[in-house]
Order: structure tokens, then C-alpha cells, then sequence
């Protein structure tokens, strides 16, 4: 359970604000794609 977790939950709100919200991604194919990049570089 991530909210169990404060790294995991901090991690999950800044995905989400920095990357899902801003709209950086055209489709949920290109999300797919690119999210395990963002992923690799953290």
C-alpha cells in the first residue's frame, strides 16, 4: 500500500504533477513509452 510508504507516495504526487498533469504526453501509448525512461533517469 503506498500510502503506507512516504518515499512511494512522494514519488507517485510528483509523477503525477510534474509529468501526467502538465500534459507532456499525447496519448496513453506515448505515456507507456516514455514513463519507464523518465523512471530510469530518477
Amino acid at each position: 500500500m503506498p500510502w503506507h510508504n512516504g518515499a512511494v507516495e512522494s514519488f507517485h504526487n510528483r509523477l503525477r504533477d510534474e509529468l501526467l498533469e502538465d500534459e507532456m504526453f499525447d496519448n496513453p501509448a506515448h505515456a507507456s513509452r516514455c514513463l519507464p525512461i523518465v523512471v530510469e533517469t530518477l
